[in-house]
């Protein structure tokens, strides 16, 4: 999260007419609230703090790109879950599965975990309005395959065939 507080500093340098919305709470919050204020970033800055699932979801719906820059080697997070399957064009890095599940420049700007890396993924998607756009649309039609349902799904098929292995 720091990473993106301080690309927002950066962008901003560039006169873009960015906003960051932080949505959750978590360890980082505060460094994070810190941090924007540190660099005279709360007035483009907004923390929502925990919210339900479906504010979530009404976050994602007014969001025009989503920025994950993470240094955990995670699997597949959740929170990019929920991104495409809102049809948002991504950036984030590349770590395990997002580099088995997502292509830059077709679904994802891949960056490091750092300011100068995630300002220039971010500003090449807001100057390109064409780009943003497909990778919108590419993550909409892949979002059903992200959704709960067909991973449950998917999962309970893994289990059934090593069930049947083993029997």
């Amino acid at each position: 999260m720091l990473e993106t507080i301080e690309a927002l500093a950066l962008l901003r340098r560039t006169r873009l007419r960015v906003r960051l919305t932080c949505v959750g709470d978590g360890p980082l919050r505060a460094e994070a609230e810190a941090a924007a204020e540190r660099l005279g970033l709360l007035p483009f800055v907004t923390f929502t703090g925990y919210v339900d699932e479906a504010t979530v979801e009404a976050y994602l719906a007014k969001s025009d790109i989503f920025v994950f820059p993470t240094r955990h080697p995670e699997g597949f997070p959740i929170a990019l879950f929920k991104a495409i399957a809102a049809g948002l064009p991504v950036v984030t890095t590349r770590i395990r599965a997002m580099a088995d599940y997502l292509e830059d420049g077709k679904n994802a700007i891949f960056c490091e975990p750092n300011p100068q890396s995630v300002s220039d993924a971010v500003e090449k998607l807001v100057r390109n309005r064409d780009l943003r756009q497909s990778m919108a649309q590419t993550n909409a039609a892949m979002g059903p395959a992200f959704s709960p349902g067909q991973i449950a799904g998917e999962y309970l098929e893994i289990y059934e065939k090593i069930n049947k292995r083993q029997n």
